[in-house]
């Protein structure tokens, strides 16, 4: 794993939100700039190698300047990620690069695409949170990626989402799996999340499948867990029993 990761979990830095995502950056950069510049040609030297010392990988990797670095950092803090973007094209270096596009997958509510964030965590397996990645490559799914895509996504990285198990039970209904796409959807409709709007339309689309236990058993989860606003929604799908 890249020398950054490491110094960045070392020092405790594990949830990265808001504020901190600028810090980390932050960190990131300052280390990549520390020690000499070297306008020659960057040598290729493996990932793993970089994982010795700080002092070390300043003779390997540098950015164009601090002024520049900083201008990064500022937009990232800002959220500016467009900024950010065109800022760091002036940085040589491809480890920045592969950084900020780290920090933007992690971001709950990013437009990457399914293929962007898919291609990272693909082409990056021992980065850190693998988890918040494949949720955001969950919910960037959409019409445009296939069945056959999908399937062959989710078959090397079973959904950790809701989001995502309703992607995977389209996938299967599509593919003409119905059997497992049925045990697949009862099973998430009674143990998982949803935005209103997707919960919505996963009843409207498949309530057929859904029989009054599965109904029940979700209100009384949604109970248990204080849920108001969900478990509200659920009353017109059980017993007049439950309303009482």
């Amino acid at each position: 794993m890249e020398l950054i990761f490491t110094k960045v979990m070392n020092l405790g830095v594990v949830k990265i939100r808001g504020f901190v995502l600028g810090c980390v950056l932050g960190a990131a950069i300052c280390t990549l700039t520390a020690g000499p510049t070297r306008s020659e040609a960057l040598p290729k030297i493996p990932l793993p190698a970089l994982d010795r010392s700080l002092d070390q990988a300043a003779t390997v990797l540098t950015l164009s300047g601090r002024d520049q670095t900083k201008k990064v950092l500022a937009a990232v803090r800002k959220k500016k990620w467009t900024r950010a973007r065109r800022l760091i094209k002036k940085v040589e270096h491809p480890l920045p690069h592969k950084l900020l596009d780290w920090l933007y997958y992690i971001e709950a509510g990013n437009s990457g695409s399914f293929e962007d964030i898919s291609g990272f965590m693909r082409a990056n397996p021992d980065w850190p949170r693998q988890s918040s990645l494949q949720k955001q490559a969950e919910a960037a799914i959409d019409d445009k990626v296939g069945t056959k895509v999908r399937l062959e996504w989710f078959e090397q990285f079973p959904p950790v989402s809701g989001v995502g198990k309703i992607r995977l039970i389209e996938a299967l209904m599509h593919a003409g799996r119905k059997g497992e796409a049925t045990r697949l959807l009862r099973d998430t409709w009674v143990n998982d999340h949803f935005p209103y709007r997707l919960e919505r339309n996963i009843y409207k689309r498949y309530r057929k499948y859904l029989e009054s236990e599965h109904h029940e058993a979700r209100l009384d989860r949604l109970l248990w867990e204080g849920r108001r606003q969900p478990a509200r929604r659920m009353l017109d799908r059980v017993g007049k029993n439950w309303r009482r």
